[in-house]
């Protein structure tokens, strides 16, 4: 590791940041790589510099927080949990603590299947690192690829968050979609109880619109089926196909909604 990324390693502290006093700054991190890793080493030196890293979450009103460089740790289970209706203050809470400090959320155990969870209701309370299962391409990980996609692996999270007292637009969002080419048709499989022949399959469209517009995700999502005939794998749907419209879209913040 060291051999291949020569020079982009984080590998020595910061001379002119105590980690007693203040976390980095982005400057001071640009082009460098930071790895998470667990010392080995368990002398009171390392020990000390264990307790001023990653911590498991033990409340909104732990002693770690007066560290700042503190990075919160905590199962997606246990947010669920302090974001449910009867725990609200926790939310303002959550996000005032991650406007100023770290915190990093990570799948549960019982995914075994390696799956994601969304990472959209998280990130609209501020979390800054949601720990992925990568090997798995699902619904949770193609949002994850689209916040990121085309960045340097770091996005700036927009001023005000979903549930924030502040004016925002009320958006439209209207596609059409005019054709499609070779889309892949089921095969022929007379073990189907669905699906008995390729003539009997209609492509369709479907979009997914993920809408951050309170403290909780709103998913919306609309539809066209081909008008072309069964079996048909480049359906035309012509520029008078009729559009999908998601309308009436108050308060949505649009860096943290995705359309799928």
């Amino acid at each position: 590791m060291k051999a291949e990324w020569a020079g982009l390693l984080l590998e020595k502290p910061i001379p002119s940041c105590d980690p007693d006093e203040r976390q980095p700054l982005l400057e001071e991190l640009s082009n460098k790589i930071l790895i998470k890793v667990k010392l080995a080493d368990d002398s009171p030196e390392r020990r000390a510099q264990r307790s001023r890293a990653l911590q498991h979450f033990y409340g909104l009103n732990s002693l770690t927080l007066r560290s700042p460089s503190h990075v919160f740790s905590l199962e997606e289970a246990v947010f669920a949990i302090l974001i449910q209706d009867r725990f609200r203050n926790n939310t303002q809470s959550i996000k005032e603590h991650n406007r100023n400090f770290f915190m990093r959320i990570y799948p549960r155990g019982t995914r075994i299947e390696c799956s994601n969870p969304t990472p959209g209701i998280f990130w609209q309370h501020g979390v800054q690192m949601v720990s992925m299962n990568c090997q798995k391409t699902d619904e949770g990980m193609m949002l994850n690829d689209a916040m990121f996609a085309d960045t340097n692996g770091w996005v700036l999270k927009p001023s005000v968050l979903p549930g924030d007292n502040e004016a925002r637009k009320t958006p439209h969002l209207s596609i059409t979609i005019l054709a499609g080419h070779s889309l892949p048709l089921p095969q022929t499989d007379s073990r189907s109880r669905f699906i008995t022949a390729d003539k009997k399959f209609r492509p369709y469209v479907q979009a997914t619109l993920y809408l951050a517009k309170t403290e909780e995700e709103t998913v919306l999502a609309d539809s066209c089926e081909t008008p072309s005939g069964e079996g048909d794998d480049s359906p035309d749907w012509g520029r008078d196909a009729e559009p999908l419209e998601f309308t009436d879209l108050p308060g949505m913040v649009e860096e943290l909604s995705f359309l799928r």
